[in-house]
């Protein structure tokens, strides 16, 4: 099992990645939290087998991974934090196996509104290039000269706008790696990305049922956990402590590191 340690002392704490976004993207906000806890992160399939998209089918099928991983290198129940993909795959772990879990720091998870989910499922797997997340996701570029061309290129998005550029380049320097012939490449690469986007589950269901101590974290302005979902979620589960963090958005946890860390921090010292 291939995995980032960001090392410390204490309880283990499992954070699981978002979508094509390796776990170095996180370090500013996870290694604060190494102060108090042992710090790991699993590495999805798609940067361990990079060519295997084409055989992927759900979300589901990264459950095992996470599950293997508690059982073999940390004593169990753990601590658990995950963004995007990572926050609902944690979700969906927890509530197979909620003996290997003691509290979940989900931050802007997967939250897409059902006819979103089954208009997915319907559309013919040949059709699926042609919505607009799959597209982008497929035709963004795949190479670059150097990394800092890549972080040029990458300085320029809209979705990076409000990361500043030291975290930007610790998202540079663990989404690119050296490519054979010269240059470099995605470490996550962007057809395993598309696919990702491509069979979304309904986390609604399985949120309802899970009942572990729970953090939900929000960007203020987060286009995945909709204003909508936000308030269900806490109609849902009164008990969890639920925090929105201004002048953000999803990808929150590199935008504002500092408050997402803290809020961890504190909320895994009171369970």
């Amino acid at each position: 099992m291939e995995f980032t340690d960001f090392g410390g002392d204490g309880p283990a704490l499992h954070f699981a990645h978002a979508n094509a976004y390796p776990p170095g993207s996180y370090r500013r906000m996870l290694e604060p939290l190494a102060a108090g806890h042992h710090v790991r992160c699993i590495h999805w399939l798609p940067l361990v087998q990079p060519d295997h998209h084409p055989h992927f089918r759900r979300w589901v099928e990264l459950i095992p991974d996470l599950i293997d991983f508690i059982e073999t290198e940390c004593d169990a129940p753990i601590l658990a934090g995950g963004h995007s993909m990572g926050a609902t795959i944690t979700i969906l772990a927890a509530l197979r196996r909620p003996d290997l879990f003691r509290a979940l720091a989900l931050i802007d998870p997967v939250m897409l509104p059902l006819k979103y989910v089954l208009s997915l499922r319907l559309t013919p797997e040949r059709w699926r290039s042609r919505i607009p997340i799959i597209r982008k996701a497929l035709n963004r570029p795949n190479h670059w000269e150097t990394r800092q061309a890549a972080f040029d290129f990458h300085r320029r998005a809209r979705v990076f706008r409000r990361m500043d550029d030291e975290t930007l380049w610790d998202y540079i320097k663990a989404g690119t790696q050296e490519s054979a012939g010269g240059g470099y490449k995605l470490s996550f690469p962007r057809e395993w990305e598309a696919r990702i986007y491509g069979t979304c589950p309904w986390i609604w269901p399985a949120l309802k049922r899970c009942r572990i101590p729970m953090l939900a974290v929000r960007g203020e302005h987060s286009d995945t956990v909709s204003r909508e979902s936000w308030q269900s979620w806490q109609r849902l589960h009164p008990d969890a402590r639920f925090l929105e963090v201004p002048d953000a958005g999803h990808l929150v946890p590199m935008e504002r590191p500092d408050i997402v860390s803290a809020a961890v921090t504190d909320f895994f010292a009171t369970v």
